[in-house]
């Protein structure tokens, strides 16, 4: 149960707080953001809310860019791993 709390918590704190969700993007894209523009292809591999914070970092990127921004700017996939208990 303490597990399932803490979940809700995360996501309490990443919708509701705005500095929060700043931070926690700014951590995808710092890490994220020179792999992409190496221009190499780059896969993201994300569980649970990885996944969401992936996504709204990479349309973030999308918007800087204009929808129509280098196809080297953008990631070759992006997947969501299950997780072991196969939920």
């Amino acid at each position: 149960m303490g597990q399932t709390l803490s979940c809700v918590e995360d996501f309490t704190q990443y919708l509701l707080y705005p500095d929060i969700r700043t931070r926690v993007l700014q951590c995808f894209h710092d890490v994220v953001d020179p792999l992409l523009g190496s221009g190499r292809p780059v896969s993201v591999i994300s569980h649970s809310w990885g996944t969401v914070i992936a996504y709204e970092a990479l349309r973030q990127r999308d918007d800087r860019a204009g929808e129509n921004g280098p196809a080297r700017s953008r990631p070759s996939s992006l997947s969501a791993a299950p997780s072991a208990s196969g939920r």
